[in-house]
């Protein structure tokens, strides 16, 4: 019971951050980088979080 409170939280806490990163707006001296660009990174981000979170559960 309690690993599926963890998985709960955890997904929520995903969900969170996510909605955070939404509204986060580029302020870098140079043009904010395309939309694809910002998609693949926000990608990469996603996978290195999910890479690190098989990691802990083992």
């Amino acid at each position: 019971m309690a690993r599926a409170k963890s998985k709960l939280a955890r997904a929520e806490a995903d969900r969170q951050l996510d909605a955070i990163l939404s509204r986060v707006t580029y302020t870098g001296p140079k043009p904010a980088p395309e939309e694809d660009i910002m998609d693949i990174a926000a990608e990469e981000a996603r996978a290195v979080r999910g890479e690190h979170a098989k990691g802990r559960s083992r």
